[in-house]
């Protein structure tokens, strides 16, 4: 659950991490044999790294509010089903065009095709 501030502390390094990365391999002596940094270098090669946190930042500012509220002991099961349809929508209304929901009464009856 706290994906958000983590994600935003990443934007925010993004830039630095980079610049560390340039430098490094201009000193191929520096290079470390680590799979940690292997991991990090293949991020920060990748051109939509910022496009990526930035849309993860959309999508846990989203779904963050709606694990909160029913990671609880009180029975919330009857709500359940009105909440997790509309963060489902509000998610799907960012990946899918607008002309799929036209008269779609239901999730259910979406062609996601």
């Amino acid at each position: 659950m706290e994906n958000t501030a983590v994600t935003i502390q990443a934007q925010e390094i993004a830039p630095y991490i980079q610049k560390f990365i340039r430098e490094t391999e201009k000193d191929k002596h520096s290079v470390t044999a680590c799979s940690s940094f292997d991991v990090v270098l293949k991020a920060v090669k990748d051109k939509f790294l910022v496009a990526e946190l930035s849309f993860f930042t959309v999508v846990t500012n989203l779904v963050e509010p709606f694990l909160c509220e029913f990671q609880t002991e009180k029975p919330m099961v009857p709500f359940l089903y009105d909440e997790l349809t509309s963060v489902a929508k509000t998610l799907m209304e960012r990946v899918v065009k607008p002309e799929v929901f036209e008269g779609v009464s239901s999730l259910k009856k979406i062609d996601v095709s």
